[in-house]
């Protein structure tokens, strides 16, 4: 049931609307008549224009609170235009509901009154109580404001709140609520165990009298977490469900398209290489309909999985190229070069020049102007097999033949250069068994040592196109939040222990709050906000799925980031069992000395050490505290 429907068309924060609205509360018009509608408008542009006492930050706080408070309002399954009374009054939120205010402000035990989130519990109770003695939700709200001004202002600030929602799906941090356990005491705990800073934590739990919890009642905690991936990406929304390839109960391949202004349906139908009559079918719609911005459009694709022998050819993007020429070049369709490379079906058809493309064509030969080739038989025996189930990150799989053949073809194309992967096995196992070292320590999952290879071959000076950097690649803002330093002598981020400490306090931020260890893996790919959206949207009760005790099920729904992880681990997990290695990575703490210095003492060359503390730009180790240094030691 659709809970609100604002039927309004605007430009967002502009405070221009271009047509009149209408509102709905759980599928009730809202009866309003042509002066309260012009009233509204005015409330609206007044409230967006007013940027002296109300700025864009104000908004976007608000809005971040709405979102939670949403979210209980949901599961209570009352409607969510119920959201926007909370901010009649400025002060303080559900300061229009007198019962439950008077009730909270006779807490003793903290500043109810600013515990928005229990108050909303407290409201959503009333409501409830309300709804059952008339059935309808208008009364009750007609009930709640009596008043007709109040009614009109919370229809506008419910277009304020709209027109700022693109804003809110890239926020940098989401509100959760958080139950401590009984041994955190006090915020620091919480601080500490999230990596959190304090400052944020006091900001949005300033309902407590002090920062130590209150033992006379179970209060939830509002934890600030960041939204961001390490890389810096924040998945969300209509963005997350574009990335991801879906299959119905019929089988069929699709995804869906979000109209972008400006769009028509031939363009579309020719960027997906599909007709119009398809899209039209698929759609219930004809080409007669005007498309809005923001309509969701099926597109059914097919992505064959090739029994014949073909060539594997590595195609480099050249100047000017984009996935419709190229597929067009190779006589294969957009959809599998999508498959072939993880690259999102429904975003942009811009390559980034000299990017490597995998082509699996049949019967091609390549100009040698245009690509370089490294040619397979898909048919010959790989040299590690995808088993059927698979213990992985303290859980139990069972794969479906789809998710083993596409962790077969990462595994595949992982080794289609032996020799070159041999002779990278030393340096490798060296590098992964200091992490592996860290890992038991922190008594984190030991698969996770796999996890800096994915991400960056382990090379400290690694750089994607998103600039995030290092073993782990971190962008500069996420880095700073799990506490590695970077500065003008010091990049912690191509420090293998440093980086790799960050990298744990992020996963292990996300298990604390979901206690499941897969969620904190997406997270890592796609931020917090993004793994949640994605679990919710492809799973009912992901918290319970994804749980030890029992075989789970990777299907067709699996994250391509699990999938790379798994394959990882099964192209080099034997491989490395079997390399020998010369040395040991350890460190030595010193400072205010030169890397020259440091090899003296040592007994390491200066081109050792210079290769494993790259984050130290100037070969200087800085005088203001004692830092620790890679070194090699002889394992023997």
């Amino acid at each position: 049931m659709k809970k609100l429907l604002l039927l309004c068309l605007f430009i967002v924060g502009s405070g221009k609307l271009t047509k009149a609205q209408d509102f709905y509360i759980a599928e009730e018009k809202i009866a309003l008549t042509t002066e309260e509608k012009k009233k509204i408008e005015q409330q609206y542009k007044q409230l967006i224009n007013d940027t002296v006492r109300f700025s864009k930050n104000y908004w976007r706080e608000l809005r971040r609170k709405l979102h939670l408070i949403n979210q209980v309002l949901k599961e209570k399954k009352i409607p969510d235009f119920f959201q926007y009374t909370a901010l009649l009054h400025q002060s303080f939120l559900w300061e229009a509901y007198p019962e439950v205010w008077q009730n909270a402000q006779k807490q003793t035990d903290i500043i109810a009154e600013k515990h928005w989130y229990w108050l909303s519990f407290q409201v959503a109770e009333k409501l409830i109580v309300q709804y059952n003695t008339t059935k309808n939700w208008r009364l009750v709200l007609e009930k709640n404001f009596t008043q007709r001004k109040d009614l009109l202002l919370i229809c506008a600030y419910s277009l304020v709140m709209t027109s700022y929602e693109a804003d809110f799906q890239q926020d940098t941090i989401l509100l959760l609520p958080y139950f401590p356990p009984a041994e955190y005491l006090d915020l620091a705990d919480i601080a500490q165990a999230f990596s959190l800073p304090i400052a944020n934590l006091q900001y949005y739990n300033d309902w407590l009298r002090t920062d130590v919890f209150p033992t006379s009642h179970h209060y939830p905690i509002l934890l600030p977490m960041p939204t961001y991936s390490p890389n810096g990406q924040i998945v969300t929304g209509i963005s997350l469900q574009k990335q991801y390839i879906q299959t119905d109960t019929l089988g069929k391949k699709f995804i869906y398209h979000y109209v972008q202004a400006g769009e028509y349906l031939y363009a579309i139908a020719r960027k997906y290489q599909v007709e119009v009559a398809q899209i039209e079918q698929w759609n219930n719609i004809n080409r007669n309909n005007v498309l809005q911005i923001g309509q969701m459009l099926r597109i059914e694709i097919t992505i064959a999985i090739e029994e014949e022998e073909t060539t594997t050819t590595i195609h480099v993007v050249k100047q000017g190229e984009n996935l419709y020429n190229i597929a067009r070049f190779y006589g294969v369709s957009i959809a599998q070069i999508c498959e072939w490379n993880e690259i999102d079906l429904g975003g942009s058809f811009v390559l980034q020049q000299d990017r490597e493309l995998v082509i699996h064509a049949k019967e091609f030969k390549p100009s040698q102007t245009t690509v370089k080739t490294n040619t397979i038989q898909t048919k010959a025996a790989p040299l590690y097999l995808v088993p059927e189930t698979l213990h992985f990150l303290g859980l139990d799989f069972s794969l479906s033949k789809e998710v083993r053949h596409d962790i077969q073809q990462y595994v595949n194309f992982i080794w289609e250069s032996p020799a070159f992967i041999r002779a990278n096995l030393p340096r490798i196992k060296m590098h992964i068994d200091y992490v592996k070292a860290i890992l038991q320590q922190e008594e984190m999952p030991l698969d996770f040592m796999y996890l800096p290879l994915l991400e960056s071959s382990l090379r400290p000076d690694a750089v994607s196109s998103a600039y995030a950097v290092g073993y782990w690649q971190f962008k500069s803002e996420a880095a700073g939040e799990v506490g590695l330093l970077m500065n003008y002598g010091i990049d912690e981020r191509k420090h293998l222990k440093k980086s790799t400490l960050g990298a744990i306090r992020y996963l292990n931020r996300s298990y604390l709050y979901t206690e499941s260890w897969i969620f904190s893996l997406i997270s890592y790919n796609l931020g917090f906000r993004g793994a949640k959206e994605f679990f919710e949207y492809y799973y009912v009760d992901y918290q319970r799925l994804f749980k030890a005790g029992k075989v789970i099920l990777l299907d067709t729904r699996t994250h391509v980031y699990l999938k790379k992880l798994i394959a990882y681990k099964i192209a080099f997990e034997k491989a490395l069992a079997e390399t020998p290695t010369e040395y040991l990575l350890s460190t030595y703490e010193t400072k205010g000395k030169t890397l020259q210095q440091v090899a003296n003492e040592v007994d390491n060359t200066l081109y050792m050490l210079s290769e494993h503390n790259r984050w130290l730009p100037n070969g200087y180790v800085p005088n203001d505290k004692w830092y620790e240094v890679m070194i090699l030691v002889e394992k023997y």
